[in-house]
Protein backbone atom coordinates (compact mmCIF):
# COMPACT_ATOMS: atom_id res chain seq x y z
CA UNK A 1 0.00 0.00 0.00
CA UNK A 2 1.23 3.50 -0.69
CA UNK A 3 1.15 6.58 -3.14
CA UNK A 4 0.99 6.20 -6.79
CA UNK A 5 0.60 9.11 -9.20
CA UNK A 6 -0.48 9.07 -12.90
CA UNK A 7 2.00 9.39 -15.61
CA UNK A 8 4.72 6.90 -13.70
CA UNK A 9 5.28 10.31 -11.65
CA UNK A 10 5.72 8.18 -8.22
CA UNK A 11 5.02 4.72 -7.05
CA UNK A 12 6.27 4.39 -3.33
CA UNK A 13 4.90 4.23 0.13
CA UNK A 14 3.32 6.88 2.56
CA UNK A 15 6.32 7.16 4.51
CA UNK A 16 8.42 7.54 1.85
CA UNK A 17 6.39 10.71 0.72
CA UNK A 18 6.30 12.41 3.98
CA UNK A 19 10.15 12.07 4.39
CA UNK A 20 10.67 13.00 0.79
CA UNK A 21 8.91 16.33 1.62
CA UNK A 22 10.39 17.02 5.11
CA UNK A 23 13.48 16.79 3.06
CA UNK A 24 12.65 19.14 0.87
CA UNK A 25 11.50 21.93 3.00
CA UNK A 26 14.23 21.52 4.83
CA UNK A 27 16.43 22.25 1.42
CA UNK A 28 13.93 25.58 0.50
CA UNK A 29 14.62 26.26 4.09
CA UNK A 30 11.46 25.75 5.77
CA UNK A 31 11.49 25.41 9.17
CA UNK A 32 10.65 21.44 10.13
CA UNK A 33 9.23 20.11 12.91
CA UNK A 34 6.22 18.18 13.91
CA UNK A 35 3.56 20.54 14.57
CA UNK A 36 0.89 18.60 15.96
CA UNK A 37 -2.64 17.02 15.19
CA UNK A 38 -3.97 19.69 18.12
CA UNK A 39 -2.36 22.52 16.18
CA UNK A 40 -2.72 21.20 12.19
CA UNK A 41 -5.56 18.67 11.69
CA UNK A 42 -3.26 17.33 8.49
CA UNK A 43 -0.61 17.05 10.53
CA UNK A 44 2.03 18.34 7.83
CA UNK A 45 6.20 18.02 9.62
CA UNK A 46 6.33 21.53 8.62
CA UNK A 47 5.69 25.21 9.26
CA UNK A 48 4.58 26.89 6.01
CA UNK A 49 3.89 30.57 4.97
CA UNK A 50 -0.15 29.48 3.64
CA UNK A 51 -2.29 28.70 7.04
CA UNK A 52 -4.75 27.32 6.91
CA UNK A 53 -4.46 25.30 4.06
CA UNK A 54 -8.37 24.18 3.00
CA UNK A 55 -9.48 21.16 1.62
CA UNK A 56 -9.39 22.04 -1.57
CA UNK A 57 -5.79 23.15 -1.45
CA UNK A 58 -5.19 20.35 -0.11
CA UNK A 59 -6.44 18.56 -3.06
CA UNK A 60 -4.20 20.87 -5.15
CA UNK A 61 -7.17 23.11 -6.42
CA UNK A 62 -5.43 26.60 -6.02
CA UNK A 63 -7.10 29.88 -6.56
CA UNK A 64 -3.95 31.53 -7.12
CA UNK A 65 0.26 30.88 -8.40
CA UNK A 66 2.37 30.38 -5.32
CA UNK A 67 5.20 32.35 -4.86
CA UNK A 68 7.03 29.30 -4.26
CA UNK A 69 5.63 26.34 -6.66
CA UNK A 70 7.48 23.76 -4.42
CA UNK A 71 4.13 24.34 -2.08
CA UNK A 72 2.30 22.82 -4.26
CA UNK A 73 3.81 19.58 -3.45
CA UNK A 74 4.26 20.53 0.55
CA UNK A 75 1.15 21.06 0.64
CA UNK A 76 -1.05 18.25 -1.00
CA UNK A 77 -2.25 15.47 0.49
CA UNK A 78 -0.46 12.25 0.65
CA UNK A 79 -3.51 9.82 -0.86
CA UNK A 80 -5.76 12.11 -3.37
CA UNK A 81 -5.78 15.34 -5.54
CA UNK A 82 -4.28 17.05 -8.72
CA UNK A 83 -0.93 18.67 -9.37
CA UNK A 84 -2.16 20.64 -11.44
CA UNK A 85 -1.32 21.35 -15.03
CA UNK A 86 -0.49 25.23 -14.53
CA UNK A 87 2.01 24.36 -11.89
CA UNK A 88 3.93 21.61 -13.28
CA UNK A 89 6.40 23.34 -15.09
CA UNK A 90 7.08 25.70 -12.35
CA UNK A 91 6.93 22.57 -9.34
CA UNK A 92 9.73 20.41 -11.85
CA UNK A 93 12.10 24.18 -12.18
CA UNK A 94 11.95 23.66 -8.42
CA UNK A 95 12.66 20.03 -7.74
CA UNK A 96 15.56 20.95 -9.87
CA UNK A 97 16.86 23.79 -8.37
CA UNK A 98 16.45 22.33 -4.71
CA UNK A 99 17.74 18.75 -5.66
CA UNK A 100 21.47 19.10 -5.04
CA UNK A 101 20.38 20.85 -1.66
CA UNK A 102 17.90 18.05 -1.01
CA UNK A 103 20.65 15.12 -1.61
CA UNK A 104 22.89 16.65 0.70
CA UNK A 105 20.23 16.49 3.04
CA UNK A 106 19.30 12.98 2.16
CA UNK A 107 22.64 11.60 2.25
CA UNK A 108 23.17 12.65 6.18
CA UNK A 109 20.18 10.39 6.55
CA UNK A 110 21.55 7.52 4.58
CA UNK A 111 18.61 7.93 1.78
CA UNK A 112 20.78 10.14 -0.96
CA UNK A 113 20.22 7.80 -4.17
CA UNK A 114 16.44 7.29 -3.31
CA UNK A 115 15.89 10.59 -2.99
CA UNK A 116 17.88 10.92 -6.27
CA UNK A 117 16.12 8.39 -8.03
CA UNK A 118 12.02 9.72 -6.66
CA UNK A 119 13.12 13.01 -8.00
CA UNK A 120 14.27 12.06 -11.44
CA UNK A 121 11.30 10.18 -11.74
CA UNK A 122 9.01 12.29 -10.54
CA UNK A 123 10.76 15.04 -12.83
CA UNK A 124 9.79 12.57 -15.75
CA UNK A 125 6.57 12.38 -14.74
CA UNK A 126 5.67 15.97 -14.83
CA UNK A 127 7.65 16.05 -18.16
CA UNK A 128 5.41 13.63 -19.70
CA UNK A 129 2.49 15.14 -18.31
CA UNK A 130 3.22 18.87 -19.33
CA UNK A 131 3.81 17.35 -22.86
CA UNK A 132 0.35 15.79 -23.01
CA UNK A 133 -1.11 18.88 -21.64
CA UNK A 134 -2.21 17.06 -18.52
CA UNK A 135 -2.99 16.96 -14.69
CA UNK A 136 -1.31 14.72 -12.62
CA UNK A 137 -3.39 12.72 -10.20
CA UNK A 138 -2.58 11.39 -6.94
CA UNK A 139 -4.46 7.93 -5.92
Amino acid sequence: MGLDMTHNAWHSSYSWFVQYRVIFAEAAGYKVEFVGFDKDPSGHFWYLPITPITEFQKLGMWEKHLEDPLLYLLCHSDCEGWLLLPYLGPLKDRLKELLPKAIEIAEKRGCGPQLEESTNKLIVGISQAIENQEHITLC
